[in-house]
Parts: C-alpha cells; sequence; structure tokens
C-alpha cells in the first residue's frame, strides 16, 4: 500500500508540473505572437501607412509595397527573381501588370544566363510558379542548366541526394564552404515534386485526400525524350509513360481501380474526367 501512495504522489506531481509548464508555454507564445505581430504593425507603419489582418488589409499591404505597374516600390527588390515569384505565387498583381512583371523575370532570367538565383524560401516555389504563370519553358531550362547554380551542376559535382549547397563538393576543387554544409538537405528538393506533377503529370487534387482523386497534366519537353513514372498512392498505383517518335508524343497512363482523374493534355485547356484503366494518348 505504501508502494501505490507514492506511485500515486508521484503521478499527481508530474501531473501538476506539466499543467504548469504547459500553461507557462502558452503564455509565453502568446507574448511572443503579440510581440512579433507589434513588430511587423510598427515597421509598416513607418512608411506611412497601417496594413491590418481585416476586410481590406491585402489592397493596403499592396499600395505599400507594390507600385501599379507592378514594380517594388523598394528598388532592389526589382533586381531579383524571389520576390516576383513571391507576387505572383500569392496572385497580388493582375493584368498588366501581372503581365509586365512576368516579362521582368524572363529578362532577369536572361541576365543570368538562365540560372537561377533564388535560396531556400524562393526555390521553394520557383518551378511550380513559373509553370502556374506559362514560364514552363524556363523551368526545363532550369532543369536542364548544368551550370552554377543548378540541380545538375551537382549533379556533374558527384551528388546522388539533394545537397544544402549547389557547390557542396566540387570535383576540381574538393569540399565547398564548410559552414553549414550537409550532403542530405531537402530545401531544394522542390524539383522533384515539379518532375511527378508537371513532368510526369501525377498530382493529388487537393480537395480530395488520399489520392480518390487525381490531377494528370503533364508538360513534355522533346528534349527529355521520354519519362516513365510508377506512384505507389494510398489508393493503388498510378503508372504516367510518355516519349516522343519524330514529332508525335505518345503517353500511357493508368488510374488505379476506384479512382477518377482530371486529364489535361499539353497544349490544351479543357480537361477531361476519366475513370479507373490503361489509357493512351497521341498527340
Amino acid at each position: 500500500c505504501g508502494n501505490s501512495g507514492s506511485s500515486t504522489s508521484t503521478d499527481t506531481k508530474s501531473e501538476t508540473t506539466t499543467t504548469q509548464s504547459s500553461s507557462s508555454s502558452s503564455d509565453s507564445k502568446t507574448k511572443d505572437a503579440s510581440y512579433y505581430a507589434g513588430q511587423w504593425r510598427g515597421s509598416v507603419e513607418t512608411t506611412g501607412q497601417t496594413v491590418y489582418g481585416t476586410a481590406g488589409g491585402t489592397e493596403q499591404m499592396l499600395d505599400v509595397f507594390l507600385n501599379e505597374d507592378g514594380t517594388f516600390k523598394t528598388a532592389i527588390l526589382n533586381t531579383m527573381q524571389t520576390p516576383a515569384l513571391f507576387a505572383l505565387k500569392n496572385q497580388l498583381v493582375e493584368g498588366e501588370a501581372k503581365s509586365k512583371m512576368i516579362d521582368r523575370l524572363r529578362e532577369n532570367f536572361a541576365q543570368h544566363d538562365l540560372c537561377l538565383q533564388t535560396g531556400f524560401l524562393g526555390t521553394s516555389i520557383l518551378m511550380a510558379t513559373l509553370t502556374e504563370n506559362g514560364m514552363e519553358d524556363i523551368a526545363y531550362e532550369l532543369l536542364f542548366q548544368r551550370k552554377n547554380p543548378s540541380w545538375l551542376y551537382s549533379v556533374d559535382n558527384g551528388a546522388t541526394t539533394i545537397w544544402e549547397r549547389w557547390n557542396s563538393y566540387m570535383i576540381d576543387k574538393g569540399m565547398g564552404p564548410r559552414g553549414m554544409n550537409s550532403f542530405n538537405h531537402y530545401a531544394y528538393g522542390c524539383v522533384c515534386e515539379w518532375i511527378w506533377e508537371t513532368v510526369a503529370g501525377i498530382a493529388a487534387d487537393p480537395v480530395t485526400p488520399g489520392f480518390k482523386h487525381i490531377i494528370m497534366k503533364p508538360i513534355p519537353d522533346k528534349r527529355l525524350g521520354h519519362v516513365t513514372a510508377k506512384y505507389r498512392s494510398a489508393a493503388g498505383l498510378i503508372k504516367s509513360a510518355w516519349k516522343y517518335e519524330g514529332d508525335t508524343w505518345i503517353w500511357k497512363f493508368t488510374i488505379p481501380k476506384g479512382v477518377t482523374a482530371t486529364v489535361t493534355l499539353p497544349g490544351e485547356i479543357k480537361s477531361k474526367n476519366y475513370g479507373s484503366g490503361t489509357y493512351k494518348v497521341t498527340k
């Protein structure tokens, strides 16, 4: 009985301590959130305007950071790729302003010999944002690029994983910068997602979790020649394989039993719904 009482006492103390710790942690997080919200609001107020997360806040934010023609009010941002990518990704510009921003982004890539100039955050949305905004040609150029910085530059220097740096190791020079240098770092791994979703054309439908409905919208490039992809989803094995024979594009895809797919062919806007089965398309 004495042991049992001791055990009960210990458990009670443990629970009390946990509750106090949780409460303290919650208070700390609340204070941190309030602090950083105040810092952000204060930094915006220095521009002469206040932006709040309420109705009309987006318009006020655009007034602070963007001009009507889609250029950034902070001039140096117009020389970078990442700010434009995030503006496009979040649909902050439209109409002529959007068209001009896309033109400037194309020009920026051309000025850098079709090399990316993005860091961890910009690269995470790079390939998808380019594709969503009619710049899949640039996305493919980045995929095929072999100069530094690029994915194939790392591969040409021995990479079999995603590195933290493009030049984590160089065959002619050895190890790259030793600070923050990992050979297994997924920061630049977004290219793999893009290959699955855009090159192979296998994507989950966010409205229907679990791959019960999938989006198949491959965008091929003749320079790649052929692609064969198999994805074992929670709903079954999804297959997509395409190749070129001369100028003819041949695509064979399989939708698992009990699954439906919205399929869009290259160069087309209208999509078509398919049920389970194996299909072959030529274009």
